[in-house]
């Protein structure tokens, strides 16, 4: 081999390793393209904090106007961007470019399974944007409206003196401790929120998720309509401020209702009723690491199976009826801040042994490091089975990954000479045949006295 043949061999095996390093070391590639699109770029100033905050975490940003016609998402099938930030209000009827159709947000989350962060305007939201969180089941409440809260609200920001800037400062406000941490530091730190209200349609579609939601006083309503008796759509509990949707493929979708949370004015507000500085810098810097998976990205390694027997064959062919049977499997999860897989540890996981339906269902217990193991009698009915994981739950990436086995029937060298359990059998068998010789012995060699007269 010449002298320039091994260079070449040489340099496709650096490029094949460095290949699988980046694949190993990412949840996804090129996670890290954004593309953010907004009305104004008034916005880079107002949300300089929020966009500062992308940038520390890696995000390549490239910024867009709403109406530019230049604006592609893609290219023969391949996407330029693994993230997309929409902050557009009312007054936009349509986008540029690739946008101009709701439909293009769909194809970028289906195709791509690219993370979409769509945040409502000052004004509120456009129309494509509407159509798009209809079609997710994520309804916005109309314009004009704002989240009312009587009982909640920021003194120092309220300037209209309606109540629509809210102070969010209890815990069963976040419900999701997934997607933000540590909530109990919101009580003393409130995030303030202006904006409309939204609505989730989570018995149509079960990927919705709360993330912030209004207090058991707030409601949505026209502020300049108080005088009515109209009644407000979205009240309590069921006004949602942030949700989200985690789909099928992996992808994030998030919906803010109003942009004015993530605005610098926001992040440096010192809240009166609390005498402290708002929450609204921690709760976005959460929000944007789940959003953009940066956490709660789960994936699984080292399946394992074999029979429960010394120096026994990983994954054998068969399995026998009746046998034991070792399942482990490992679980890892996608740590954003040291950019490197971590142990993720639980004690809600089930193996499935499914054949049509589940013939056994048992427990996943954490071993050590994530290793998750469990040890299972195989049912006793023959035929192909799979060993099925699947854990789904909100705020994480779904998990679901099969095994084939086959088992098969007792061959006829293969039963027990002796069974315990039929020694009552044995017992009568053996006792027949002891009072049969008895009795033959008797009758054959004993003989009746002759009778005298």
């Amino acid at each position: 081999m010449s002298a320039r043949s091994s260079l070449s061999l040489l340099l496709v095996i650096l490029y094949v390793v460095a290949f699988a390093q980046c694949q190993s070391d990412a949840p996804l590639k090129n996670s890290k393209r954004t593309l953010v699109v907004l009305d104004t770029f008034d916005y880079k100033v107002s949300h300089s904090k929020f966009f500062q905050q992308l940038t520390k975490k890696g995000h390549k940003l490239t910024y867009k106007l709403a109406f530019d016609q230049d604006i592609v998402l893609s290219k023969y099938d391949d996407y330029h961007f693994d993230n997309l930030i929409i902050i557009s209000s009312s007054k936009r009827s349509s986008f540029g470019g690739e946008l101009k159709y709701a439909s293009a947000l769909s194809k970028f989350v289906d195709n791509n399974a690219g993370n979409v962060f769509v945040v409502a305007g000052s004004s509120g939201l456009s129309k494509p944007l509407r159509e798009f969180a209809t079609e997710n089941g994520v309804g916005f409440d109309d314009e004009g409206t704002s989240v009312i809260d009587h009982f909640n609200y920021d003194v120092n920001l309220d300037t209209s003196f309606r109540h629509t800037v809210v102070a969010c400062n209890q815990v069963s406000q976040l419900p999701s401790s997934r997607v933000i941490r540590d909530a109990q530091k919101f009580v003393t730190k409130p995030i303030l929120y202006s904006g409309l209200a939204i609505s989730l349609d989570r018995h149509r579609n079960k990927l919705l998720l709360p993330i912030l939601t209004g207090s058991s006083t707030s409601y949505s309503f026209d502020a300049d309509q108080s005088g009515t008796n109209a009644e407000p759509s979205i009240r309590g509990r069921n006004t949602v401020l942030v949700g989200a949707l985690q789909a099928r493929n992996g992808a994030r979708i998030t919906f803010v209702g109003g942009s004015e949370v993530l605005s610098d004015k926001y992040f440096s507000s010192q809240v009166q009723s609390t005498q402290s500085s708002s929450g609204n810098e921690d709760f976005s810097n959460e929000l944007i690491s789940w959003s953009f998976q940066d956490r709660c990205v789960i994936r699984h390694s080292n399946v394992s199976h074999h029979l429960v027997v010394p120096s026994a064959v990983d994954a054998p062919g068969y399995y026998k009826v009746g046998e034991l049977m070792d399942y482990s499997v490992i679980f890892e999860e996608w740590d954003g801040d040291s950019r490197k897989w971590v142990p993720f540890v639980t004690d809600d996981v089930q193996l499935e042994l499914i054949m049509l339906h589940p013939y056994v269902r048992t427990d996943l217990k954490h071993v050590a490091d994530g290793k998750y193991a469990a040890r299972v009698k195989v049912p006793d009915t023959y035929g192909v089975f799979k060993l099925h994981v699947d854990y789904r739950r909100d705020g994480l990436s779904h998990l679901i990954f099969d095994d084939q086995i086959t088992i098969r029937p007792t061959r006829i060298e293969e039963f027990e000479r002796f069974v315990p359990a039929a020694s009552p059998y044995y017992t009568i068998m053996f006792s027949t045949m002891a009072t049969f010789f008895v009795f033959s012995t008797l009758f054959l060699y004993t003989r009746e006295k002759p009778k005298t007269d």
